[in-house]
């Protein structure tokens, strides 16, 4: 499990700078990309309990990842990628509020971290298929 949190962490940094090499554009997407993969690639390599895995959960600004996509992608975004940030974004929202108010199930918080962070993982996939569709 370690390896593949690095291994995450590590591929959403490879994006985060591939979409900086399209210029400032995507300077809010990349920044927090970045801290997203980071928090990943520190997850695999500090143990849970420790405050650094995670990095005292820097990448809660993730949730705001396809939102701020969406709006430096402008005009050039099709239908189905504002409807998708949008979703990706308030699926982080609710599974946050979860998890802060105490309705994540105590005994299940590992199963629903993980399956709560699968819309998030698969955003970067069809981030990467609109920006191929759109060319930019």
């Amino acid at each position: 499990m370690q390896v593949g949190a690095v291994v995450s962490g590590s591929a959403i940094i490879v994006f985060s700078l591939a979409l900086l090499a399209q210029g400032r554009r995507f300077a809010l997407t990349v920044l927090t990309s970045i801290l997203f993969g980071v928090s990943m690639v520190s997850n695999g390599v500090f143990t849970t309990g420790s405050p650094l895995h995670g990095l005292y959960g820097i990448g809660i600004f993730s949730i705001l990842t396809p939102l701020l996509f969406l709006a430096e992608l402008g005009p050039a975004a099709s239908t189905r990628m504002a409807w998708i940030a949008r979703a990706i974004s308030l699926l982080g929202m609710a599974y946050l509020w979860l998890m802060l108010s105490g309705f994540d199930p105590e005994p299940y918080r590992g199963l629903t971290q993980r399956i709560a962070l699968l819309p998030a993982f698969g955003w970067y996939t069809f981030a990467a298929l609109e920006l191929r569709r759109s060319r930019v």
